[in-house]
């Protein structure tokens, strides 16, 4: 029970940071369909990349380095998608 609050935990964290801080990385609207869906497709894959390989890389025990591990890994999907994935898409120019 104490490891899945730390998920949750992890994600208001997150949502904290991530929105204190978007107003640096602004993103403008996508200029055609096209790359509105070419955003969705690579910034999907990242963020399953990351959540998924950082998944592989938590140990189950100690329990208390998998709870801080867990809330690491669900604080970095709303910094990813407020702050990472407009520097990304911009750098990329999509």
């Amino acid at each position: 029970m104490f490891v899945h609050n730390q998920g949750m935990l992890g994600v208001l964290t997150g949502l904290a940071v991530g929105g204190a801080l978007k107003h640096h990385q602004p993103l403008a609207y996508p200029h055609s369909v096209g790359t509105a869906l070419l955003r969705g497709l690579v910034g999907n894959v990242v963020l399953l990349a990351l959540f998924e390989g950082l998944g592989q890389l938590t140990p189950r025990k100690p329990l208390q380095l998998c709870a801080t591990l867990r809330f690491l890994k669900y604080s970095l999907v709303p910094v990813y998608i407020l702050l990472l994935a407009p520097l990304m898409f911009n750098r990329l120019g999509l």
